[in-house]
């Protein structure tokens, strides 16, 4: 449950995440669907009801803290520290660095420049992966919208997430980087992590989708398959009518 004011922003709403599976949220605009992911990453706190992860309670762990249990969130409009190269971007993502720690930094030297190194191998393999390894020494903010969606994957993946919430994914992404999109996202879920997508592209969502439920007005409409929730009337009326009008 989440209000605000007078206003019930979500009511019964839930979303359940297996590992591996590809889990999309619908539904027409004002239905709650970013405002569900906010509440499972962190960013608002519930009045009633809980956010868990793997069966423990991370109802009042911070973002950053359910980040480094393995929830991450991307949002619908990148955020990407413009200034910083595109591997930088992702170094930045880490978790744990000892560097981060003066003491160490001047104690262990060794053991943080070994770290630094392998930090950067594999934010170097998550860049060839997420084809942006030659943007790697360019600027964030030179690059497209679609190649910043792929950014914040990426990023998502230095922290080796096992559950990562998608916001609309595919707005305002050409179409072939929306492709490589969703294959990224089956590939990743075929290694066991889980995925929750916020999406209005339904040709994306029947692609990528092994699940796919329904919000409306912040309350549950519908959850199924697919073709079972795009063939309920009352997902038709509330939803998908509206968007063929």
């Amino acid at each position: 449950m989440l209000r605000f004011g007078g206003v019930v922003a979500l009511d019964g709403a839930s979303l359940a995440v297996r590992p591996g599976e590809v889990v999309g949220l619908i539904g027409p605009n004002g239905a709650g669907k970013t405002t569900l992911l906010n509440v499972m990453a962190g960013l608002l706190r519930p009045q009633g009801g809980q956010v868990l992860l793997d069966g423990a309670d991370i109802t009042r762990l911070g973002p950053a803290a359910r980040a480094r249990r393995g929830l991450v969130r991307s949002f619908q409009i990148a955020r990407e520290l413009g200034r910083l190269t595109v591997l930088e971007n992702l170094l930045l993502a880490a978790p744990a660095q000892r560097g981060e720690a003066v003491w160490q930094a001047l104690l262990r030297p060794r053991l943080v420049a070994a770290e630094e190194r392998a930090n950067a191998a594999r934010a170097l393999a998550i860049l060839t992966r997420i084809g942006l390894r030659a943007k790697a020494d360019d600027l964030a903010a030179g690059l497209s919208g679609g190649q910043k969606k792929l950014l914040e994957l990426g990023r998502a993946l230095m922290l080796r997430p096992r559950v990562v919430l998608l916001d609309e994914p595919a707005a305002g992404v050409a179409p072939p980087l929306v492709q490589e999109l969703a294959r990224l996202v089956r590939e990743l879920a075929a290694e066991g992590i889980g995925f929750a997508l916020v999406e209005h592209d339904m040709a994306l969502v029947q692609q990528v989708c092994d699940r796919v439920q329904v919000l409306a007005e912040g309350r549950p409409l519908a959850a199924g398959s697919f073709a079972e929730v795009t063939a309920d009337r009352r997902v038709v009326d509330a939803y998908l009518g509206g968007m063929a009008a």
